[in-house]
């Protein structure tokens, strides 16, 4: 080779290298002073204007604590006649937090997002409370204790299978004690392992309202259910009327307008997926992979991201609610919905429809929630059916046993009670009032972004459990959403292999076999090529390592020189769900010996053997590495095989002198440790 060759050769290793790098940390949280920007909408000036004695705020990264918060609302206007309103904490300016006196209360509703992060609506808050210097405007309390006068209470939603659990709330509680402001109740500390945050959040209003009206001096009122809106019918619109929302997520996208503003729930992407297939098929579960097209939507990715799904409700779930709600007939009905109190904001897009409503705007298919329940029973059809749900909606016990456990939804559980008698009577605003607002599902991009610039990959099992004896199936909403969008694709003439249909031709028919979808950041981030990475993901845990592993073998080609990259992924077999096993070998041919990958299959063999004992066996590799500097990487089922797989390191790297869980501790401040479990 001549000597200009290798001149050149090693610029493009230098510059790449140092893209990378820059590319790594660059996204690494770090402490620096950032000039805090907040809207000019004055928290203190808010409450004054609009008579308000409290202010419910969410910081929310898929609409959960937003539906909480709206609860919360609710609930303190109708049983204790507290003026309130609700409001996203990226809208106010907090700067005159300081105005605000003891008969103002602020609640907050705070989601931990990630390793402890604030989600994206909340960072700004939080740079402001935490900062070192006190910035507030006006200084009713003391210098040191400008927010003496504050009264506030929090509820966190978190995971305890994550390190930073609820980190959101405890952070927030901790800088607002330390400005001097006073937490009128003890902090929720909302848990979704297992299913237990709905129970969580009713456990802590439970406590927290009593207290809050002690503080207040409130009194519990006890009467009707007053709806917060009017539902007004309009047969004389046509459902094709272009004024009338269909399933639009936005005013903009009902006008066909084209959006400069970041794509989002409001504002995703409509792809076609240009390729799909499924990875394995078989009589309990199908697992797909799917190449969505992001060409033309401005949109970038970095290896590592989630691509966030927007979905709709299945038909089945669409019509066995409106029948039991005895709106089946009135499915194309347009409706117009205005709140009471011109003060209270809308809980949907208005003008819409019966069927959109439950198609496209609100979680039908999930798991009810048991207040919703209890709300009900006054409407049933039946007395006996009334005694039911107000059985299910008062005891946490019976509620877990009859719909928890068997994933029962709304539609399930009135028409079992009821012996399918429909409750005709049910206000529409009781629903919109209590009812999720249909979320996004994250999942993690499986392709590199410097091999598929404009496309996302995507893997996913297809969910879905079965109680034979209870004549029920639970299917997953958004999995199942992509696999008929995959044999649509295909022309299959068969029916959904799980008996589902969907309106893939979307609001007005004009999206025929595309995906709204918008990209969401990771923190989960590929080390530089110089940087020896760790991988362990079983199942659909191997999404980002393909990513990952892809990316590294594209720079190889490059000629770009890549350090140790090792992988341990584990399924049941090795010849009915080893993901991707066709493409290993081609991703070795580009990184030779760089590239390792150690495989465990539970049911193979007369011993189930998991990543971590393969993890055990390759010790010394594995120590060897991290003493080099490599980054070790978890994605996958946290309540099980991410404990196991951080036991197995701690065992690992222990040393006579230090402690394996301290030592995953430093790598973890040297954000060297990362995981995305679920």
């Amino acid at each position: 080779m001549k000597t200009s060759d290798i001149v050149v050769l090693v610029v493009i290793l230098t510059i790449t290298v140092g893209y990378f790098s820059y590319n790594f940390f660059s996204s690494r949280p770090k402490n620096v002073e950032r000039e805090v920007q907040l809207s000019n909408n004055g928290i203190a000036d808010k409450m004054e204007e609009e008579n308000l004695s409290a202010l419910v705020l969410f910081g929310s990264q898929t609409g959960t604590a937003e539906d909480f918060a709206y609860r919360f609302s609710t609930e303190a206007k109708s049983k204790y006649k507290l003026a309130n309103t609700t409001e996203d904490l990226e809208n106010l300016d907090f700067t005159d937090l300081d105005k605000l006196d003891s008969s103002k209360l602020l609640v907050f509703f705070l989601a931990t997002y990630g390793e402890g992060e604030p989600t994206d609506n909340a960072e700004q808050f939080l740079e402001l409370i935490e900062s070192e210097d006190t910035i507030f405007s006006s200084g009713k309390g003391t210098e040191d204790r400008p927010l003496a006068n504050l009264r506030y209470v929090i509820f966190g939603l978190g995971n305890h299978t994550y390190e930073h659990y609820n980190a959101m709330a405890k952070r927030v509680d901790s800088a607002l004690n330390a400005l001097g402001a006073k937490s009128v109740a003890p902090v929720g500390l909302g848990d979704d392992a297992a299913g237990l945050l709905e129970e969580s959040y009713l456990q802590w209003k439970d406590e927290a309202f009593p207290e809050i009206a002690k503080a207040y001096q409130l009194e519990e009122v006890h009467e009707d259910y007053k709806p917060l809106y009017d539902v007004i019918e309009k047969p004389e619109i046509s459902n094709e009327s272009p004024t009338v929302f269909l399933g639009e997520p936005s005013r903009q996208q009902l006008k066909g307008m084209t959006s400069q503003a970041p794509n989002s729930p409001a504002n995703p992407f409509h792809s076609t997926p240009s390729h799909s297939r499924e990875l394995f098929n078989n009589d309990t579960r199908n697992c797909l992979h799917m190449e969505l097209d992001i060409t033309g939507s401005n949109m970038k990715y970095q290896t590592g991201d989630y691509v966030s799904i927007c979905p709709m409700n299945p038909s089945q779930a669409v019509d066995d609610l409106l029948d039991i709600l005895g709106l089946k007939d009135k499915r194309n009905m347009v409706v117009i919905v205005k709140p009471f109190n011109p003060m209270d904001k809308l809980p949907i897009l208005s003008p819409t429809t019966y069927d959109s409503v439950f198609r496209y705007y609100y979680e039908i298919c999930g798991i009810i929630s048991r207040q919703l329940i209890f709300l009900i029973a006054p409407f049933a059809p039946t007395e006996e059916a009334k005694k039911e749900l107000t059985k299910l909606g008062s005891d946490k016990d019976y509620f877990k046993t009859n719909v928890v456990d068997m994933h029962l939804n709304l539609a399930q559980v009135l028409r079992r009670v009821s012996s399918g008698v429909p409750y005709t009577k049910v206000p529409l605003s009781l629903l919109l009032e209590n009812l999720g607002h249909l979320k996004p599902r994250y999942y993690s991009i499986s392709s590199s972004s410097l091999a598929y610039p404009n496309k996302v990959h995507v893997t996913a099992v297809v969910d879905k459990k079965e109680w034979v004896d209870q004549n029920h199936i639970f299917y997953g909403l958004t999995t199942n959403y992509l696999l008929a969008h995959c044999r649509h694709q295909h022309g299959e003439p068969a029916p959904h292999p799980n008996g589902l249909q969907y309106s893939l031709e979307g609001p007005r028919k004009k999206l025929t076999g595309k995906i709204p979808l918008f990209i969401k950041r990771s923190t989960f981030r590929l080390a530089p090529p110089e940087v020896p990475i760790i991988m362990v993901g079983p199942g659909t845990g191997i999404a980002p390592f393909r990513g990952f592993v892809m990316e590294r073998a594209h720079l190889a080609a490059q000629g770009v020189q890549v350090a140790k990259t090792v992988l341990f992924y584990g399924c049941r077999r090795s010849d009915t769900d080893f993901l991707y096993k066709e493409e290993w070998d081609t991703y070795a041919k580009s990184l030779k010996d760089s590239f390792e990958l150690h495989t465990a299959f539970s049911r193979e063999g007369d011993q189930k053997v998991y990543v971590q004992h393969r993890l055990l066996q390759q010790s010394a590799l594995v120590n060897e590495l991290i003493n080099a500097g490599a980054c070790f990487y978890i994605c996958g089922d946290a309540e099980h095989m991410a404990k196991d797989v951080t036991n197995a390191l701690a065992t690992i790297l222990a040393t006579v002198k230090e402690d394996g869980a301290k030592r995953i501790k430093s790598l973890r401040d040297e954000n060297r440790f990362f995981e995305d479990t679920w």
